[in-house]
Formats: C-alpha cells, sequence, structure tokens
C-alpha cells in the first residue's frame, strides 16, 4: 500500500481529533471537502476539537464520537449549542455536598462580531454551493478579503459616533444586513452562481 502524504494542518487537526479511526479516509474527506485551500476553516475545525476537549464535551466512549471522515464530510465544527450541553450536565448533577468543578471558559479565537459573520456565512455559502476547484477557491478568498476590507471600517467608523443603546442596535442590524447582502452578491457575482439570498435566508431563520 502506498504511503499517505498527509499534510500538516491535516495532522493539527488529526492530533486535536479523539478518536484515531479511519484516518486515511478522514484525508480523503479533508482534501474532498476543499478544507486544505480555505484561508480560515483548518483553523476553525482545529480549534473546535480542541475546544471540546478542554471543556471534556467529547463522550467518554470513544465509540460514540462519530468517524474522523463524518465530522468532517458534515463540518461540524459549525454546530452550535453543544456548550450549552456542558451546562444542563452540570445542573443535572445530583447534589453530593462535594463542590461543583466547573468547565473553563474560552470563547475561542478574537475576532470581531464583522469578521464572525463573515465566516458564518462563507461556510454556509460553502456547503450549499458544494465545494469548489482551486481557481474558484482562490476567488472566493479574494472576494471575502475584499468585502471586510472594502466595509468593515467604514461600520466601525459610523457605529464609533453613536451612543444611545438601542439607536446603536438598530443601526448595526441595518448594517449587518446590508454587510451580509453585499457579501453574498459578491460571492455570486464573483463565482457566478446564484446562492446569496438561499444562504441569507437560511441565517435569517436560524437566528430568530
Amino acid at each position: 500500500m502506498p504511503k499517505v502524504n498527509y499534510t500538516p494542518l491535516f495532522e493539527q487537526f488529526w492530533k486535536a481529533y479523539p478518536r484515531k479511526t479511519a484516518k486515511t479516509t478522514a484525508f480523503k474527506a479533508w482534501i474532498k471537502q476543499g478544507i486544505e485551500d480555505d484561508a480560515f476553516m483548518p483553523k476553525q475545525a482545529i480549534q473546535d476539537c480542541e475546544k471540546r476537549t478542554r471543556l471534556q464535551w467529547w463522550p467518554r466512549d470513544r465509540s460514540k464520537i462519530p468517524h474522523g471522515a463524518t465530522w468532517i464530510n458534515q463540518m461540524r465544527w459549525e454546530d452550535e449549542g453543544w456548550e450549552d450541553e456542558i451546562k444542563t450536565r452540570e445542573d443535572e448533577k445530583p447534589n453530593t455536598g462535594l463542590p461543583t468543578i466547573k468547565p473553563p471558559q474560552d470563547d475561542g479565537p478574537k475576532l470581531s462580531g464583522w469578521e464572525t459573520m463573515c465566516n458564518r456565512l462563507c461556510l454556509s455559502y460553502l456547503r450549499h454551493a458544494g465545494g469548489f476547484s482551486d481557481e474558484r477557491f482562490a476567488q472566493f478568498k479574494a472576494t471575502k478579503k475584499r468585502v471586510i476590507e472594502m466595509m468593515v471600517p467604514a461600520i466601525n467608523e459610523e457605529l464609533a459616533g453613536i451612543t444611545d443603546r438601542d439607536e446603536l442596535r438598530r443601526i448595526r442590524g441595518e448594517m449587518a444586513q446590508t454587510f451580509a447582502e453585499t457579501l453574498m452578491n459578491s460571492l455570486d457575482m464573483d463565482l457566478n452562481l446564484n446562492l446569496g439570498s438561499k444562504v441569507i435566508r437560511m441565517a435569517r431563520r436560524k437566528a430568530a
């Protein structure tokens, strides 16, 4: 059997992932999903696994953890709400009279709200697009960078002069909508696709 040349980024993911089963299959999924060519997905996947380990979220029975290929294909690092499960588990523990040890707080990488929003929308866009060629990935990253550099400084400057909390919330919401629509329209135009409105609708339903 020929030797598999795993990439350094995948090796970092595999080191963080707790179930060491079917490594080659997981690597094939990693390449197929185009994660290696993305600017932020490898880091997000690795940090998510490390964070779940630090917060003791993984099942103790390793057979209940999905294979790495399944985790990658489903982009499970996008999951939300799993940290709430930790709090629920703590609340449901019987009162033994012993002090409760709470999991450490971990806020993850320090990104601005606009960068976080951009990353989530782009990941959703990627998932619905079903994968890109190398050329399209390069265009995808260039579009994302261009929209952030074009809009975020102007948005922050506009918000900086507002002191009323309700007014700030209202204007931030309007700007978030404009930011999302600009990002999705730019991706549609640059990649010759028509997925932006669908991604935004799904994001709104998720936030409702």
